[in-house]
């Protein structure tokens, strides 16, 4: 299996997680909404994930993904099944999963040169629209 195969396994068995409430028992932290678009070349990127990066070097590992719609909207899930994100910074990156490679090449999957950068604050995080070529 390949590295990129192995990832988009772990990410969509995240994806596929039973949704629950935004805190779970096990919680520690509360979680927000967090919902976009991502268009490429004018079009929705359907099934592309979106991978948010925690800036804060304490949740290194902790990053969350969103996989986008046929209407090009995504929402933040966490590996638990929770919608949503904590409250803080993040990296976003983008891989568009095309059998065993990415459509987009990997110009968008690195989080030290992302595609954008968010903050999360508490109540409903609406993000701009990622348009990219």
């Amino acid at each position: 299996m390949t590295r990129l195969a192995f990832k988009l396994m772990l990410i969509l068995t995240g994806a596929l997680a039973p949704v629950g409430c935004s805190e779970s028992t096990e919680r520690q932290v509360a979680v927000f909404p967090v919902d976009g678009q991502l268009v490429v070349g004018g079009k929705p990127a359907i099934g592309a994930v979106v991978t948010f990066h925690p800036a804060a070097s304490d949740s290194v590992g902790k990053e969350s993904t969103a996989v986008v719609r046929a209407d090009g909207h995504f929402v933040a899930t966490q590996p638990d099944g929770a919608n949503g994100l904590p409250e803080g910074d993040y990296a976003l990156t983008v891989i568009w999963p095309e059998g065993e490679n990415d459509h987009l090449n990997g110009k968008y999957g690195d989080p030290t040169s992302p595609i954008s950068r968010i903050t999360v604050k508490p109540g409903v995080n609406l993000l701009p629209p990622v348009r990219l070529p």
